[in-house]
C-alpha cells in the first residue's frame, strides 16, 4: 500500500509507556538497545496504522518519516480522544535519541510528562521536579530565565 499521512512524531524513552498508560496492541515496546542507540524503529498510533495500512498489521513494514526509513516494531492499542480533544491515536513514536539526532537535529526536549502513583504527594512532587529543572538549567530560586525576545 502506498498512502501518506501526516502526523505527529514523538521520541520517547522506555517510561513514557507507563506514564501514558499505553499498551501495545501488536509486536512490542523498543528495546533497551534501540532506545540506548537510536534505532530507527518506530511504534504507530492505531490510526496512523489505519491511514498507512488499513486493517492489515503493520509490524515489520517501515514507513518513513521525513527522509528516515524506520520499521515498524509496535502497534498502539487504541485510546481514542484524551484530553482538549487530541486524537491519541495520531502518532508515531520513536526512540529519543533517533528524533533527536535523526529528526529535530538538536538535544532540546520540548516537554516532559510525570506520572504520578495514587499515593504520591503531587505537592511534593512538583516541588521537585522544578527544583531538579532549576539545577539543570541554572536558575537560583526566586529568578526567571530570561529568553530574548524577537
Amino acid at each position: 500500500m502506498n498512502a501518506n499521512w501526516s502526523t505527529t512524531v514523538y521520541g520517547v524513552d522506555d517510561a513514557y509507556f507507563d506514564v501514558r498508560n499505553c499498551d501495545i496492541q501488536s509486536g512490542r515496546k523498543f528495546t533497551e538497545s534501540e532506545i540506548r542507540t537510536g534505532a530507527a524503529a518506530c511504534i504507530i498510533g492505531s490510526k496512523v496504522r489505519k491511514q498507512l495500512f488499513a486493517e492489515q498489521d503493520p509490524v515489520g513494514a517501515n514507513i518513513r518519516l521525513q527522509a528516515i526509513s524506520c520499521q515498524v516494531v509496535g502497534l498502539l492499542a487504541a485510546k481514542g480522544q484524551g484530553g482538549m480533544g487530541m486524537d491519541q491515536d495520531d502518532l508515531v513514536l520513536v526512540p529519543l535519541q533517533a528524533f533527536q539526532r535523526r529528526i529535530s537535529g538538536d538535544r532540546k526536549i520540548s516537554s516532559v510528562q510525570i506520572g504520578l502513583s495514587d499515593h504520591s504527594d503531587a505537592s511534593f512532587v512538583q516541588n521537585e521536579v522544578v527544583t531538579l529543572m532549576r539545577q539543570r538549567r541554572g536558575i537560583q530560586p526566586g529568578h526567571r530565565r530570561m529568553t530574548s525576545q524577537s
